[in-house]
């Protein structure tokens, strides 16, 4: 039986991990493999997440949403379709309760949960936030037994599996979100006890802008090696989508980059080397890594003054280490898939629920 949970807020993909009574941990949710980005969509009858709201929304880009955490509010959300158009409120509850009701089915109702969420939802310097206040009242509907709160960067780095070894001192920690990059400095107390002291959001560095643009890339080497327009049915466009975002995620593996989209009287195939994909993302490794240096720089430090520990959404970016070591990042950690979410739990397991 789960004892204590942790769920980790990336839209990019939800993940959970779920400490027994035993002590041993498990993933009970896995972004790579179980399918929690955060999307939702309208499939004509119901509303629909995860993946089937990413296949769908190539489909029927106004019948689906992708922004409901980012712009978490009442005001009307940019979903098309249902009877009544929903607030993102609604649809990041929907989303949530879906999500809460798939994990509770596998693992059961843990005793208590924290969550690690994006820094952008933290209270700030005069201690409000108002899409936190919508969160904890999702969690109360949902009869979520919540013991905490926690940043992506503090669950992250309370995750032993992927901390061992590391020592304390400044922290630069940066995560890739759909819409956003983000970069925290941590710092550690004499206790041991971690502190954010800056958080920037980058938001033209986020998945969904990346992805699009390599889409657009490899769509005209496409069209250029066939002849074929794969934008013209959207049927093709998202089958070339789906191929290109595997490619994506395997972006650090060798080999050449290859294409199948078939038609009713052909299939068009092409392959191109990799490196065409290397290059399309250098642009984005080179603008993180510019901008961890000027976050630096702007709280009066250096790159050889912190140790960088990058999450495992950044593995997309086969480059990203060697454009933070030309800027002299000389220590980068890796985070293992699920970090936040083990780090979360493990505060779970110390914590007790909090009464309303």
């Amino acid at each position: 039986m789960s004892y204590a949970c942790g769920i980790e807020f990336s839209d990019f993909g939800f993940n959970a991990s779920i400490i027994d009574k035993s002590g041993e941990v498990h993933a009970s949710v896995d972004e790579n493999t179980d399918g929690w980005p955060a999307f939702a969509a309208w499939n004509g009858s119901e509303l629909v997440f995860g993946r089937d709201a990413e296949q769908h929304w190539r489909l029927h880009p106004r019948q689906a949403s992708h922004v409901f955490w980012e712009h978490l509010s009442l005001a009307p959300s940019d979903l098309e379709g249902p009877p009544r158009i929903p607030a993102y409120s609604e649809l990041a509850y929907a989303f949530l309760s879906a999500f809460w009701q798939n994990l509770t089915a596998r693992s059961g109702k843990p005793e208590k949960v924290v969550l690690a969420v994006p820094g952008q939802f933290l209270p700030g310097p005069d201690g409000s936030s108002p899409a936190m206040g919508l969160i904890l009242a999702m969690a109360r509907d949902l009869e979520i037994p919540l013991a905490g709160l926690c940043g992506l960067s503090t669950g992250s780095l309370n995750d032993s599996e992927s901390t061992a070894g590391l020592a304390g001192g400044r922290i630069l920690y940066m995560d890739l979100h759909l819409h956003s990059a983000a970069m925290s400095l941590l710092t550690t107390d004499d206790s041991g006890k971690l502190h954010r002291r800056r958080y920037m959001r980058l938001p033209r560095l986020g998945y969904i802008p990346l992805i699009q643009g390599l889409h657009r890339a490899m769509g005209n080497r496409f069209l250029r090696a066939t002849a074929f327009d794969v934008t013209a049915q959207r049927s093709l466009d998202q089958a070339f989508y789906e191929q290109t975002r595997q490619q994506l995620l395997g972006a650090s593996q060798g080999a050449d980059i290859r294409y199948s989209i078939q038609t009713a009287t052909r299939v068009h195939q092409a392959a191109f080397p990799r490196e065409s994909l290397r290059r399309d993302l250098g642009p984005h490794e080179q603008g993180w890594a510019d901008n961890a240096l000027k976050f630096l720089r702007d709280a009066s430090l250096g790159s050889k003054d912190v140790t960088v520990v990058v999450s495992s959404r950044l593995r997309m970016l086969p480059g990203m280490d060697e454009a933070l070591s030309s800027r002299g990042f000389d220590r980068v950690v890796h985070l293992q898939h699920g970090a936040a979410a083990r780090g979360a739990a493990q505060f779970a397991v110390t914590q007790p629920v909090v009464e309303d």
